[in-house]
């Protein structure tokens, strides 16, 4: 069986490192019905947390991404296999 690769968009977001804020994104992103092919995030400076994200389908993941002012930078792409 043959593998399929492709190209998918990362994405990036910087958040306030405190209770319940990661839940708050990751419950708007699931309440506007974004899939997620990946996710992770880690503490990033004092304060901050650094959130990544590998979309499904990058239309609808940053419009609700956009409704949850959620500020997103894109970065290079990433390989994904199947």
């Amino acid at each position: 069986m043959a593998e399929e690769i492709r190209v998918v968009d990362h994405y990036s977001a910087s958040i306030l490192n405190k209770v319940g804020e990661g839940a708050r994104v990751l419950g708007a992103l699931r309440n506007a019905g974004v899939n997620l092919l990946a996710f992770w995030g880690y503490q990033y400076g004092p304060g901050r947390a650094q959130l990544e994200f590998i979309p499904e389908n990058s239309a609808t993941f940053v419009a609700a991404a956009k409704q949850a002012k959620l500020k997103l930078r894109k970065k290079d792409g990433a390989f994904r296999s199947r």
